[in-house]
């Protein structure tokens, strides 16, 4: 073919270009239309399922109105009870009431200073007597390193001068009492002169130790005519007793083998202060007592602590 006929072979005739296009559109226009129809279908279906509008908040409009109902009454009884703690607060800071709470406060200091003086004195005639003075260690009885228990409270006290004017101690009744304190402690191991040392100072009513020559658990308390006893969990060793300068009373016969619940009930049955026994669980001194509000305190060794070997005699 000639140029011209070869160049309208190669090139499109514009009027099929303009139907092609034009149908195209038209393809494209109908499947639009189609996918929208379906799309609706579709969602108007969904819609269907889904509930109202006033349903979904229907439940959480109710919790609503409760919640709303009970903070009216609770803002109400909050606003009395803080209106009568403050009533109650007010009533103890009237003149008279704080004038009789600084009198007992005085008076609380007063014993408290005569039992220090009680124990300073203590102090010079051991020093006097011995011409030595233990040596020094530190015991802070509130977190429970030491063998002890501990002081004597002014409400012990209090509770004390009560029960030797004949009436019954705040806090007792007729029943048996139980443990409510259970105190485990690493006992030191010590000589009696220390032990005593330390029980005085404390002004302690007993002070639960080992003795440092026989090894043994041991307890001394003020006692028998030399003022002193003591009380192991074996005296058969007291020749082993390490050296000391403090008079004292042994007292015969090895503390009783008992559980906890076996000596709680014998001490319920006696007016004794404590009770020294050997623990069956885990054969050691163990020392229960009666507590300033009725009950019963147990001080043990702290678990795992062995017993200590004696020291060999020199």
């Amino acid at each position: 073919p000639t140029p011209t006929a070869a160049a309208e072979l190669a090139v499109p005739v514009r009027s099929d270009l303009i139907a092609a296009t034009l149908d195209l559109e038209r393809r494209a226009l109908r499947c639009f239309s189609k996918s929208m129809a379906d799309r609706r279908r579709h969602l108007a279906q969904l819609a269907r399922v889904l509930p109202r509008p006033e349903t979904l908040f229907a439940q959480p409009r109710q919790r609503f109105d409760a919640a709303a109902e009970r903070l009216s009454g609770a803002l109400s009884r909050n606003l009395a009870a803080h209106r009568a703690e403050l009533a109650e607060t007010s009533a103890l800071l009237r003149p008279r009431v704080i004038a009789r709470r600084f009198a007992l406060s005085h008076e609380r200091l007063a014993m408290l200073e005569a039992r220090l003086k009680h124990v300073l004195d203590r102090w010079s005639r051991r020093w006097s007597l011995t011409g030595q003075r233990p040596a020094e260690q530190t015991y802070p009885w509130r977190h429970a390193v030491v063998g002890v228990i501990r002081p004597r409270s002014v409400h012990a006290m209090a509770a004390a001068k009560t029960a030797k004017a004949g009436e019954r101690p705040h806090g007792t009744k007729d029943q048996h009492r139980t443990v409510v304190r259970r105190k485990m402690v690493p006992l030191v191991r010590e000589t009696i002169d220390g032990a005593a040392f330390h029980m005085d100072t404390a002004d302690y009513d007993f002070h639960l130790f080992i003795e440092a020559g026989s090894g043994q658990d041991s307890v001394i308390y003020r006692a028998g005519p030399t003022g002193y006893r003591v009380a192991q969990a074996d005296p058969t060793h007291r020749g082993d007793l390490a050296s000391l300068t403090v008079p004292f009373t042994m007292t015969e016969g090895a503390a009783p083998l008992l559980t906890t619940d076996e000596a709680v009930h014998r001490l319920n049955r006696s007016d004794q202060p404590f009770l020294f026994f050997v623990d069956g669980e885990c054969g050691r001194g163990c020392v229960l007592y009666r507590r300033y509000d009725g009950n019963f305190g147990l001080l043990a060794p702290a678990a795992g602590q062995p017993p200590a070997d004696p020291d060999p005699v020199e």
